[in-house]
């Protein structure tokens, strides 16, 4: 269960928002820091029951991300499934979207034990003097597949309802890109509404159980990268929010 959404900025940056929908009863994330043991510089925050993350950004600007998806054969799955927010880490300081097909394409071994997932990186522009560029990819567990476009784009995961879900929030994500240019704020927003009403079906998701737990906005300019984290369901705004900023090598 997640959201995220992407946009291409000018000059070949980018903004994305990254909703983090979990059940209630999970140990909170913390907050976004440098991550220990990498090879490279990467920001990412931290699961502390699993160990990994779910949303890393490196000093190349590229950011990974990653989505629960539905098991196409749960019983392929071993008694203690590997995270697959360690995926996140383990692809933490890719320089760009051809690296990352590269490593889950040579990783399939790993990805036979891990939960299934969809993962979606991003790669800003200025290097090919264009704009930025997304990825998704998507693993049942026994299929993967990998597409990759410009933006806008919006991906969704809901384990409940998955029809229901991602046509309401691609509905509303429409309606928000029609409006005109998306910047941080307008993001904040799309990532903290309830239309068409507060539950299970809106962005900022609430049911029994589970909701949105924190919200991650990533913006990547030629001047500079950094990730803005919201403990707490985005509708609210009470949670701390927290700014880490990371030097670009260009």
């Amino acid at each position: 269960m997640c959201t995220v959404a992407f946009v291409p900025l000018p000059a070949g940056g980018y903004l994305l928002g990254h909703n983090r929908d979990e059940r209630r009863s999970r140990p909170a994330g913390q907050p976004p820091r440098p991550l220990e043991g990498a090879r490279c510089r990467a920001l990412a925050p931290r699961d502390p029951e699993a160990g990994g993350t779910w949303i890393s950004l490196n000093g190349a600007g590229v950011t990974v991300c990653v989505l629960n998806a539905v098991e196409s054969n749960s019983r392929r799955l071993p008694a203690a499934p590997r995270s697959r927010g360690l995926v996140v880490r383990d692809l933490a300081c890719v320089g760009g979207l051809e690296a990352a097909r590269v490593w889950l394409e040579e990783a399939r071994e790993v990805l036979a034990w891990t939960r299934a997932f969809h993962l979606v990186a991003v790669e800003p522009g200025w290097r090919t003097g264009g704009t930025a560029r997304f990825a998704c990819f998507r693993w049942d567990g026994m299929e993967a597949d990998w597409e990759t476009g410009e933006g806008p784009a919006l991906f969704v995961s809901s384990l409940l309802q998955p029809v229901e879900v991602e046509r309401e929030r691609r509905a509303r994500w429409q309606a928000r890109t029609e409006a005109g240019a998306v910047d941080a704020a307008a993001m904040a927003t799309f990532l903290a509404s309830h239309e068409p009403a507060r539950g299970p079906l809106s962005v900022c998701m609430h049911r029994d159980g589970a909701g949105t737990v924190s919200r991650t906005l990533v913006e990547v300019t030629p001047e500079g990268a950094g990730m803005r984290y919201l403990a707490g369901p985005p509708c609210t705004g009470k949670g701390p929010e927290a700014l880490a900023r990371i030097p670009l090598a260009r």
